[in-house]
């Protein structure tokens, strides 16, 4: 976390209760403009508190990636499929019961005369 947001982190429930007919849009651009009117002295508390989740960040990442490194590798067996037998996609066709056409028809009456 940078230290604008741990400013922003620290001050929002305390705007909220000064202003509570901000909304979110409002109330990040009210605290944006108070960020930019601080002092380097004022912002000293902020950057601190960011140099220490900067830390702890590290930390955890290190961790992290030690237990990861611990970790055995889990493969899951592959399907075999042989180049014979390999599956075919299969178009899906909705059957429509077709009407016979006026020449097959004729052909049926004929017939049967």
């Amino acid at each position: 976390m940078s230290a604008f947001f741990c400013y922003l982190k620290a001050r929002r429930d305390s705007l909220k209760k000064e202003q509570p007919s901000l909304s979110n849009t409002q109330i990040v651009s009210k605290m944006t403009e108070e960020w930019k009117a601080l002092s380097e002295k004022e912002k000293e508390i902020y950057n601190k508190s960011a140099a220490k989740e900067k830390e702890r960040y590290v930390k955890e990442k290190k961790e992290y990636e030690e237990k990861k490194k611990k970790a055995p590798k889990v493969e899951k067996p592959k399907e075999k499929v042989s180049p014979k037998k390999s599956p075919k996609k299969v178009k899906k066709v909705k059957k429509v019961a077709k009407k016979p056409s006026k020449k097959v028809a004729k052909k049926k009456v004929k017939k049967s005369k």
